[in-house]
């Protein structure tokens, strides 16, 4: 009963499309099989019918159940640097110092001079004001933002200097 069970959980039987049986998306045939058609294991994906594979859930993303036909992509402010992941726990926050903006990354990015990144997960960055400057990547505080010194001025947000 128990190795039912996992045929039933594993198998598919194949669509036929213009007189050819073809596995759907979400499934595979192995090179050489006919017949059966076998649902992508947990961490991997084919979004393409007919397929003799699956592939690896990519970086930035994660392929959380069998028979997956797409990927689901970490949310910005998080990365996710490795193949096969299998869950949202993946998705690591940046950490302070760093940020990302967009979906589905394998990295963060370091916050630019000019700005700080004080949270954990940041999506944004946040610029030193006007009469200030920041020549460092990776800033993680306000404090951080220098004063311009004496002699000095700078009359945009986000500078990584000070105009004389």
């Amino acid at each position: 009963m128990f190795s039912f069970i996992v045929t039933a959980l594993l198998c598919v039987l194949p669509i036929e499309i213009l007189g050819v049986n073809v596995c759907p998306a979400g499934t595979y045939q192995p090179t050489g099989s006919t017949g059966v058609c076998i649902q992508c294991p947990i961490g991997t994906y084919q979004n393409i019918g007919g397929s003799s594979y699956c592939n690896q859930c990519p970086r930035g993303a994660y392929c959380p159940k069998i028979g997956a036909s797409g990927i689901h992509y970490c949310p910005a402010g998080t990365y996710q640097p490795t193949t096969g992941a299998i869950s949202p726990d993946s998705c690591l926050k940046c950490s302070i110092g760093k940020y990302q903006n967009v979906a589905g990354s394998s990295y963060c990015n370091q916050c630019p001079r000019g700005a700080y990144c004080s949270e954990i997960g940041a999506t944004t960055i946040h610029y030193c004001p006007a009469g200030t400057y920041q020549p460092k990547i990776g800033a993680i505080s306000s404090a951080d933002c220098l004063p311009c010194p004496p002699g000095t001025y700078q009359n945009i947000a986000g500078s990584s200097y000070c105009n004389e």
